[in-house]
């Protein structure tokens, strides 16, 4: 599968099945579609199996006649060898349809590249891996990450909180010890082998159950040099109940920490209030700005140059968005490595270095390879949001939604308040909603998209670059292939425990009875569940199969997927269209950077 696009001056093309990105010149941008047009017509998975079928066959006439050089080849010095990876009706086709606007000699110079990178695997490449993904799906897993909601409550009155002011369409209560630690208890015995386990403390609010937190974490380091084990704790929290003691805690102990904060003043205030209608943002960001400068090891000083005072708890609670632990559209490239260079691309500006697990089958090979949960499997530049070092990291995390589509904005005003770990998420709601994202706001977000784009570029070249976590794409490395088609883990390797005890296949499930898998006492009780989210891929997604960027979302979020269609094996159609223009501004963004 080939996707062509123009962005920011270059000629793209991903081959998307081997993740391999080529920037080319106009020539070649119409030679490749021409061709792509020709093995769709032709019936073809890729052009390799015509030449391997003429390779094997006894009688190699019939091919022969169909491999013969296009007119013009030969009388060119060029060795058109590598062409006979392409029938010659096609090539002949062509090059007649564009010798009106190039020499025919260029046109086969292109042609001949273009057969020496799909002979090299990095172009028209096949699918290889819808079967490989049945047997990684059905293997047995274990569990390496729960989403605990420490607390039930929330004093913000968020108007877009999927979670209800932090009720989850049942009651406010808070976790208590105990339940925490069957939770963790529960971790330790699911997660077999595996040694790198991850714990996020999410909500509603979980600093208004600080203590339990502080309790848990103890507990989760005693019980690591016991069972051989390693916590990575993470908090989501909207930094209202900040202060110096609390910050010295998350800098000690949390691997990550999410704040929460929606961009400018105006737009924060209007949809993160407090309960009586008053903003929040001049409360929270001193403390957010105090709480980066001690993470990054840095005085904390005002705007005016003045150090921050200590920073007191008054009324306080977070929203309900993403926990620390990032969710499925958050995904890299393909999956081969090795591209050539070559005069049509000068370089393809990468391809994977992701792992192809050799078994499946294998807990090792999910511990290696698809270590990701909890973190952004792609990156900018060099700016991880999970260390590999496990150094620790922050960043802040917001919503636009209908009534600030020119968010752009919102991220400048973060950047130019300090903070260069930036996300900025579109809201996800029903469209009945009047802050919901809807179908004719497409062409602005995309428009926003592209200014952000430019002004990472910009930055970047400058030596001012920042992180975007939607635009973090790594053309190098990132989970194997089969985390990247099977999506988060949720249902299966990632659950959530309601303050309660009891677990559910991911945050935004909690409250969904039909969804409640078991609890902390008895475990999972309800297998069945567990089955339905192995079986959820992007193969069992009609709208996955044929998308180019299946490799990058893994089909996506399996509750939008729910909360739009009524079943996890459908997909949220406007989170479709935002994620491909996210995934073509992001391959501009590698393509201006690589030109220098």
């Amino acid at each position: 599968m080939i996707h062509q696009y123009k962005n920011h001056g270059y000629n793209i093309v991903l081959d998307v099945n081997s993740g391999s990105v080529h920037v080319v010149d106009d020539l070649t941008y119409e030679v490749i579609a021409l061709l792509e047009d020709g093995r769709k017509e032709l019936g073809l998975a890729t052009f390799q199996e015509l030449a391997e079928a003429r390779a094997a066959a006894p009688d190699k006439s019939g091919f022969d006649e169909a491999f013969a050089a296009a007119p013009g080849q030969n009388d060119t010095d060029i060795d058109c060898a590598p062409m006979q990876i392409f029938p010659s009706d096609l090539t002949d086709r062509i090059v007649s349809e564009l010798s009106v606007r190039y020499p025919a000699e260029e046109i086969c110079e292109a042609l001949g590249e273009c057969a020496e990178l799909t002979a090299s695997g990095v172009l028209f490449t096949e699918d290889i891996y819808e079967n490989a993904i049945i047997d990684y799906k059905a293997r047995k897993t274990v569990v390496k990450a729960l989403c605990l909601h420490i607390a039930h409550d929330c004093n913000l009155a968020c108007r877009y909180c999927f979670a209800e002011e932090g009720e989850y369409h049942g009651r406010r209560a808070l976790m208590s010890f105990e339940v925490g630690k069957k939770a963790l208890d529960f971790l330790i015995a699911n997660s077999g082998s595996r040694r790198n386990l991850e714990v996020d403390f999410f909500g509603g609010e979980p600093l208004m159950n600080w203590q339990v937190v502080k309790d848990l974490v103890r507990y989760g380091r005693e019980q690591e040099k016991i069972h051989n084990k390693n916590f990575r704790f993470t908090m989501t929290t909207n930094g209202v109940l900040l202060n110096d003691e609390i910050m010295e805690f998350l800098n000690q102990e949390m691997a990550n920490v999410v704040l929460s904060i929606d961009g400018r003043p105006e737009v924060h205030d209007y949809m993160r209030p407090f309960r009586g209608g008053k903003g929040s943002y001049d409360l929270i960001m001193p403390k957010f700005r105090r709480f980066v400068e001690l993470r990054s090891g840095k005085e904390a000083s005002g705007a005016d140059g003045s150090n921050l005072q200590e920073m007191t708890a008054t009324e306080g609670c977070s929203d309900a968005e993403m926990p620390g632990m990032a969710g499925a559209e958050a995904r890299s490239d393909g999956q081969k490595q090795g591209a050539p260079a070559s005069k049509t691309c000068s370089d393809p500006l990468g391809t994977s270095g992701a792992k192809v697990c050799t078994d499946p089958q294998e807990i090792s090979c999910a511990e290696d390879c698809a270590d990701s949960q909890g973190t952004s499997s792609v990156q900018a530049g060099q700016r991880l949001q999970s260390a590999p070092d496990g150094s620790k990291t922050w960043y802040v995390r917001g919503t636009f939604t209908h009534h600030n589509l020119d968010f752009c904005n919102d991220v400048l005003h973060l950047l130019d308040a300090g903070f260069d770990r930036i996300s900025i998420e579109p809201v996800v709601a029903e469209a009945s909603e009047d802050y919901a994202i809807r179908e004719e706001d497409l062409p602005q977000i995309f428009s926003e998209y592209d200014r952000l784009t430019d002004e990472m570029i910009r930055r970047e070249k400058e030596g001012r670059g920042f992180t975007f976590f939607h635009f973090m794409l790594d053309l190098s490395g990132g989970p194997c292939v089969y985390k990247r088609l099977s999506g988060c883990g949720s249902g299966t390797e990632y659950l959530a425990v309601t303050p309660w005890g009891d677990l559910y296949p991911c945050h935004q499930f909690v409250g969904h009875e039909e969804y409640l898998m078991g609890n902390v006492d008895e475990g999972i009780t309800r297998p069945e569940i567990v089955d339905e989210f192995k079986g959820c891929n992007v193969y069992t997604k009609e709208k996955c199969k044929n998308c180019f960027a299946k490799f990058y979302c893994s089909g996506g979020c399996a509750a939008n997927s729910y909360n739009f269609h009524g079943t996890i094996l459908d997909a949220y159609d406007i989170g479709c269209e935002l994620m491909r223009k996210r995934v073509e501004c992001a391959i501009a963004i590698k393509a201006a950077l690589a030109e220098g």
